[in-house]
């Protein structure tokens, strides 16, 4: 008998224990709202008491309540944020990734006139009073009297395709990226010594066309840190290639024509992910990533100069060994964003992106 009574009370005590573990993982908005209802009757009758004794016990029974509705509150919102998604998920992304480009060379003459004055007085036929005034010559006072404008047609949106795959304990992921960045040769005007007879000496010069690859493949893996936050490191590699064409004057007195450059390489990278859910929609993610690649360099030119009044065709291209012209990139990306989610499995990315 004794026996039995003892049974019965550990069953009875397991049966409290797991209810009351029950209870407090199935919290609800109506338990919240059930203690916001009663601290709002209190706070009716506490006005209406005329008894400040009364009163002061129940403005003590208030706060109680308000304290522990807020309490209910964070540990609802806890709740909601530490949900994980059953299942592995897999995701598809299709990015915009909009890139202004300019050449080192334009954006070395653009720096040129940075007498914004003295340029407006020059191209307006006032440097005769600034010649006779200052004693100088104008050319001087205003650098060399060239300005350019911005680039035309140096900016393109690209659309990079985004994979994600996490196990169903999302501890574990693979990314993988790919961007292809395209970019037709762009052009600048450039007024180059005007005169008074002459304000409009313009001609627009044109940079080359460009175009990078990059693919990226990256193994994840996160810690749960609570709140709804996933740290953790990433290892991968990076594919980066680049190709540039330009049509024209070729530097290094190699004639007018063509000149083609290549370089590609392939490396290692290593970061780090952090992703913040914020509520139910929205969830707040960051990483970045340090890389560097080997590769090679390819250079061809396709030129005509004029030599002892002869016209010449000059073609030139890298020579010797793979070692002999290798390329060595290193640098960094980094992203942060704000992601917009629906039940659907529908989403919305916002992300900022720095790379160098």
């Amino acid at each position: 008998m004794k026996k039995q009574i003892e049974k019965f009370l550990v069953t009875i005590l397991f049966l409290l224990i797991q209810t009351n573990a029950i209870g407090q993982n199935n919290l609800s908005q109506s338990d919240l709202d059930i203690l916001e209802k009663e601290a709002n009757e209190l706070e009716m009758k506490a006005g209406k008491a005329q008894d400040p004794v009364t009163r002061q016990r129940m403005i003590f029974e208030i706060r109680k309540k308000r304290k522990e509705a807020s309490e209910l509150r964070d540990k609802l919102h806890e709740q909601e944020i530490s949900k994980t998604p059953k299942g592995a998920t897999f995701e598809i992304a299709i990015l915009l990734n909009q890139t202004s480009w300019i050449p080192e060379s334009l954006a070395r003459k653009q720096n040129v006139s940075i007498n914004e004055t003295n340029t407006f007085l020059y191209t307006n036929g006032l440097y005769q009073n600034i010649n006779v005034i200052a004693g100088n010559d104008p050319h001087i006072i205003n650098n060399t009297g060239s300005f350019y404008s911005n680039p035309q047609g140096n900016t393109k949106t690209a659309y990079p395709i985004r994979l994600l795959f996490l196990t169903e304990s999302k501890k574990y992921g693979v990314e993988a990226t790919f961007l292809d960045f395209r970019i037709r040769p762009s052009y600048s005007s450039v007024n180059v010594n005007p005169t008074l007879g002459n304000l409009n000496q313009t001609y627009s010069l044109y940079g080359p066309q460009l175009r990078r690859t990059d693919i990226q493949l990256n193994f994840l893996y996160f810690f749960e840190t609570g709140s709804g936050t996933r740290i953790g490191p990433s290892l991968g590699i990076r594919n980066l290639d680049t190709y540039s064409k330009e049509y024209g004057n070729l530097p290094g007195g190699l004639g007018f024509g063509t000149m083609e450059e290549k370089a590609g390489g392939l490396g290692p990278q290593i970061g780090f992910r952090i992703v913040k859910k914020l509520n139910n929609f929205f969830q707040f993610h960051t990483s970045a990533d340090y890389f560097r690649t080997l590769g090679k360099y390819y250079l061809k030119t396709n030129g005509t100069t004029i030599h002892n009044g002869a016209q010449n065709f000059l073609v030139t291209e890298t020579s010797g060994s793979t070692g002999d012209n290798l390329v060595k990139r290193r640098g960094y990306q980094i992203d942060a964003g704000l992601s917009f989610s629906e039940q659907t499995g529908s989403s919305l990315h916002s992300v900022f992106n720095i790379q160098k």
